[in-house]
């Protein structure tokens, strides 16, 4: 089942703004995605059903996985140190 995998506005310019070596190795997760939007080491983010994110090393993707329309959105993709902070913003 292969899923539709969106990047947000916010998302791209996150990865605009990383490492290239960051750049290629988040371009892969999120290809990826689209088989497999809960890869293993995926965690689910604690008082959300359908948050997860992803480690890139000291990076961090944030992804909503929408089931019933087989949608995977990027939210984020930050370093680990101000990934909450973003995306407590994000999500008011």
């Amino acid at each position: 089942m292969a899923w539709q995998v969106r990047i947000s506005n916010p998302a791209g310019r996150d990865l605009k703004s990383l490492p290239a070596r960051v750049q290629r190795r988040a371009t892969g997760v999120i290809e990826a995605l689209a088989e497999d939007p809960r890869p293993p080491g995926c965690k689910q983010l604690g008082g959300s059903e359908d948050l997860y994110r992803v480690r890139l090393g000291d990076y961090q993707l944030v992804h909503q996985v929408r089931a019933r329309e087989l949608l995977v959105l990027v939210g984020i993709v930050r370093p680990r140190g101000d990934l909450y902070e973003k995306l407590e913003r994000r999500l008011r």
